[in-house]
């Protein structure tokens, strides 16, 4: 049993510090998810980065965010955010403005 703790212990140390986001099967082989273009399925796993679990509706998909995370091409990010817009993946939770981003909630 000692040997046991000792490994689960040890697995804790090589693990990275962070969140978890659990995406069920159901979901993955939905005709909705399979249906998402490459560019707007990356921008959703971005969004999901953010989520910590108690932030859905605090979500951003602003430019500079998103340029770190790779994105080199302001058209394709607003396509990406369009189709995920139309196709109910998420849901614009706060209109920004001048200062002030738009926020998204994951559905």
């Amino acid at each position: 049993m000692a040997r046991a703790s000792k490994r689960f212990k040890d697995a804790q140390t090589k693990r990275e510090r962070g969140g978890f986001v659990p995406l069920p099967f159901a979901v993955i082989r939905s005709q909705s998810f399979s249906g998402l273009s490459a560019h707007a399925a990356k921008l959703l796993f971005d969004l999901l980065a953010q989520y910590r679990g108690d932030n859905n509706g605090d979500l951003c998909m602003a430019w500079k965010m998103m340029q770190e995370r790779g994105w080199r091409s302001r058209d394709t990010l607003e396509k990406a955010r369009r189709e995920l817009l139309d196709s109910g993946w998420v849901v614009l939770s706060r209109q920004g403005g001048r200062h002030q981003a738009s926020l998204y909630a994951v559905t």
